[in-house]
């Protein structure tokens, strides 16, 4: 019943429909698009000769139908449609089709599509719900996803035991086959696993270097009055002009001992700058003489122990790296509080440097014991990571001048291998950068991230190719399925012919045959006939 076929009134339809359809595509294809393209290129319906017409200093050529490629792929493609079109209007469909086109044959390249398509996640949920909403049925959902699933099973069943039935008794695999499934089945298994800690490390071979190109430092000044949210900040310095940015050289890595440190000897010597700021701002200070007079009177107040306000500094530093995708990397919002006794000496000159009178001294220095480090490491994120070994820290020199400009350079002890660099005794702040290497947008996510979204679902496609569970072998090894999927063919064969009656008494037919292993036997078979073969 499945083989007959026949010509319907819809196939009849369909045939002065591409009639009509043929008639109207070579009008547009071979008439308007061509004449109304010439129109709107040079104002002319048609081309006079194969020429070019120069339009606005641009060349335009004719837009006949051999000139326009669009034009001609889009008339293949008709034509191919046309044809198949065609042959199904003169062979006619089949009257009644099996629930999937990829079950009409056990052939190796449908079981493999078939069993692809079972194994992609919601792709046979979607169809089934599809084909029970739009089809005339006496079975409620759940029944039919039973009998979809199930025949399902029946088909690769079908398809493996032939296989298995066609194959000698004790007949050993092919060495061809065991490296072709085994080494590199498991080969592609060890690299789904391995491969994304590879993606997201820094050997990744896709992955290119993101040095830092640009670099800004600014001091600030911070006043929290108590009892309140408020925070108010007061910019002394501010320095967007890098007098160096290079990769560091052999003696500047040796002599900062990046070697002996277990974080920062992972690095190619490649990834690592020295980046040099200047010490002198990009403006004058300016602040109005009010603002001048409450900082002096704060820090008075807060050197005579009578301040109402938490009075902090901050050093702040931003680096643009070369990939546009990532953020821009600045330090952690760390402030440094001023009452604290190590930085009460620069407590009392930033008092003396308010109060300055520029007609007994020209300037007022502080000097800022070691808070911080120049050893910096920039990932992805927006976040410079500062190095924790202690022996990479230094404090500032601040100098206020009476040209109302603050200066900033950086403050080495003499024991700090830093001491020993040429450049350290030119002006400025000096800052060593640790760039790890950027990879296209899609590794942007975490590793564990990609682990669940990817490497999951392609194990679990995997799985649901090669594994069949324990609980359903009495289904795949079943040797001769043909009476099974005969009778689930049935069903649809009945529900077709809109014989709601007849495909529910089959359905629990086959239901009641399936709930039993050994009527399942009595049918298709025993599997032990092939070992009395």
């Amino acid at each position: 019943m499945l083989e007959n076929t026949k010509v319907t009134i819809a196939m009849v339809s369909k045939y002065y429909l591409q009639f009509t359809l043929l008639i109207i595509v070579h009008g547009f294809v071979f008439w308007y698009f061509p004449i109304m393209g010439n129109i709107k290129l040079q104002n002319y319906p048609y081309c006079v000769t194969k020429t070019a017409f120069k339009k606005d200093n641009a060349v335009i050529n004719c837009n006949e139908f051999g000139d326009n490629w669009a034009l001609v792929i889009f008339y293949i493609l008709y034509c191919g449609y046309f044809w198949v079109s065609s042959l199904q209007i003169k062979y006619g469909v089949s009257e009644i089709k099996k629930g999937n086109f990829l079950m009409n044959s056990y052939h190796i390249v449908n079981y493999v599509c078939f069993k692809g398509f079972m194994a992609i996640p919601f792709l046979f949920e979607l169809k089934t719900f599809a084909d029970w909403t739009f089809t005339k049925t006496a079975l409620d959902v759940f029944q039919w996803f039973i009998l979809s699933a199930t025949h399902a099973e029946l088909y690769i069943a079908h398809s493996l035991q032939g296989r298995y039935q066609r194959k000698p008794l004790g007949k050993p695999i092919q060495l061809i086959l065991k490296i072709i499934l085994g080494f590199f089945g498991q080969l592609f298994i060890i690299l789904l696993i391995a491969g994304p800690l590879l993606l997201f490390s820094t050997f990744n071979p896709i992955s290119t270097p993101n040095p830092v190109i640009d670099a800004q430092i600014q001091f600030n000044i911070l006043i929290e009055p108590q009892n309140s949210q408020a925070r108010n900040t007061i910019n002394l310095f501010t320095n967007n002009y890098v007098s160096t940015i290079k990769t560091v050289t052999t003696e500047q890595y040796n002599i900062m001992g990046f070697q002996n440190d277990p974080k920062t000897k992972s690095f190619d010597q490649d990834l690592i700058q020295f980046v040099k700021m200047n010490n002198f701002p990009d403006t004058k200070w300016d602040v109005s003489f009010p603002n001048r007079g409450s900082l002096k009177q704060e820090f008075q107040r807060a050197v005579n122990n009578q301040s109402t306000s938490n009075l902090y500094f901050q050093l702040a530093y931003i680096f643009d790296r070369h990939s546009s995708s990532i953020p821009q990397a600045h330090n952690p919002q760390k402030y440094f509080n001023l009452s604290n006794p190590i930085y009460r000496p620069a407590l009392v000159n930033f008092s003396k440097a308010f109060s300055l009178d520029c007609t007994t001294n020209f300037n007022q220095t502080i000097n800022i014991p070691e808070f911080f480090t120049g050893v910096l490491f920039l990932n992805d994120d927006e976040i410079a990571t500062p190095a924790t070994n202690n022996i990479w820290k230094k404090g500032l020199q601040v100098t206020y001048s009476c040209k109302d400009y603050w200066t900033v350079d950086q403050q080495l002890n003499q024991s700090k291998p830093e001491a020993n660099l040429p450049s350290s005794k030119n002006p400025g702040i000096a800052f060593f950068t640790f760039s790890s290497k950027t990879a296209p947008s899609y590794f942007k996510y975490s590793v564990l991230t990609f682990y669940l979204s990817i490497v999951l679902v392609i194990g679990k496609l995997i799985r649901g190719i090669l594994v069949i569970g324990g609980n359903r072998i009495f289904i795949f090894e079943i040797p001769r399925a043909e009476p099974l999927l005969q009778l689930c063919e049935c069903v649809h064969i009945y529900r077709m012919k809109q014989q709601l009656d007849k495909e529910e008494q089959l359905y629990f037919t086959f239901v009641d045959i399936m709930r039993s292993p050994e009527m399942i036997k009595a049918i298709t078979g025993s599997s032990m006939k092939k070992k009395t073969q």
